[in-house]
């Protein structure tokens, strides 16, 4: 009887981050998009 190999486990992910909207989410979705891009750049 042959031994079984042992399967090597995929690495999960990085937790995904959570947010949390207080208020009428569709406001707060136009509110973000409305901001100007920082003269930097967005952090990476």
């Amino acid at each position: 009887m042959k031994a079984k190999l042992a399967k090597p486990k995929a690495k999960p992910g990085p937790k995904a981050a959570t947010l949390k909207i207080k208020g009428n989410w569709q406001r707060a979705i136009k509110q973000s998009l409305a901001k100007k891009k920082p003269p930097g750049g967005w952090p990476k």
